[in-house]
């Protein structure tokens, strides 16, 4: 449990941050948009399916296609594959919860109250600690070409070029 709310935290807390290294702010934040918008759908599905497939192979059959989607989606690709990998993505992690709790009130229905205090306050915990924990994402990598100018042993100077890939932090502000 304490998993499935890293995952969603992480991705809920860090799309954003992400995306804005690949993409245009208007399209990162809309990105965050249509994660949020898979979880209708994929709730309402899940409700429908839950009745009629086995707990841990809805999550397996639910989960399966996250990893791919989130792949794609931060591959670098754009257009609608872009916004479908997100929707596909966040249409998966938004049943894991939900799936993961029934199975376990199911699995023991007499303790559901204290069942359902671990499944939540686990989640939360995972929802709050490993965005925090997985602090800032690295900044991209770019080229930049460095002159540095040195002194000659018998006076005079003579100037360099050297070649040096940077990270790009802080609104392209990096020291070489």
């Amino acid at each position: 449990m304490v998993l499935t709310g890293a995952l969603e935290g992480i991705l809920f807390t860090w799309l954003v941050y992400y995306a804005e290294t690949i993409y245009a702010t208007a399209t990162a934040n809309t990105l965050l948009s249509v994660s949020l918008l898979a979880y209708i759908p994929a709730r309402l599905g899940y409700t429908a399916a839950v009745d009629r497939i086995p707990y841990l192979a809805l999550l397996l059959a639910v989960l399966l296609p996250a990893a791919p989607a989130l792949a794609v989606a931060f591959s670098g690709v754009t257009g609608p594959v872009l916004f479908a990998a997100v929707f596909v993505a966040g249409a998966a992690i938004s049943s894991s919860f939900p799936t993961l709790s029934a199975y376990a009130v199911e699995a023991a229905p007499e303790y559901s109250g204290p069942l359902n205090v671990v499944t939540n306050g686990s989640t939360y915990l995972g929802l709050a600690g490993a965005p925090a924990r997985r602090r800032r994402p690295r900044g991209r990598l770019r080229d930049q070409t460095r002159v540095t100018v040195d002194r000659r042993p018998g006076g005079g100077f003579r100037s360099r070029r050297r070649r040096a890939v940077v990270v790009d932090r802080d609104g392209g502000r990096a020291a070489i």
